[in-house]
């Protein structure tokens, strides 16, 4: 007798948490201020999808991804959610090759910042 239920201890997907999570920080008027740059996230993957992340006064938000970021970040879907989950490191993450990122590093970095802040 499985009942099956299809939710996998608190395992959110990409689109999950970037509605949630993710919109939550954009819409923080500090972060704004410390960021002030959009993010593309172009995610591999069956649960996978391209958003941007807009941490600027008068367009915060995220959206599906039209255009580029000011950086943007290359991987798979589950890598994302590890990520955001603290299983996986940013940096063995860009080091490892899992995680790829194009664009301005000083600027990439903030992001990390600004997701980690609680």
């Amino acid at each position: 007798m499985s009942s099956h239920s299809d939710d996998s201890s608190t395992s959110n997907t990409p689109a999950e948490l970037f509605n949630t999570r993710v919109a939550e920080k954009t819409g923080s008027p500090e972060l704004q201020a410390l960021v002030n740059a959009t993010f593309r996230f172009d995610l591999s993957g069956p649960q996978g999808g391209s958003w941007l992340v807009d941490f600027r006064p008068g367009s915060a938000g995220v959206r599906p991804a039209e255009e580029e970021g000011t950086c943007t970040f290359a991987m798979k879907d589950q890598d994302f959610v590890s990520l955001l989950a603290g299983r996986l490191n940013p940096r063995m993450a860009f080091m490892m090759g899992t995680l790829k990122v194009k664009g301005d590093m000083t600027v990439a970095m903030k992001l990390g910042q600004a997701l980690g802040a609680a």
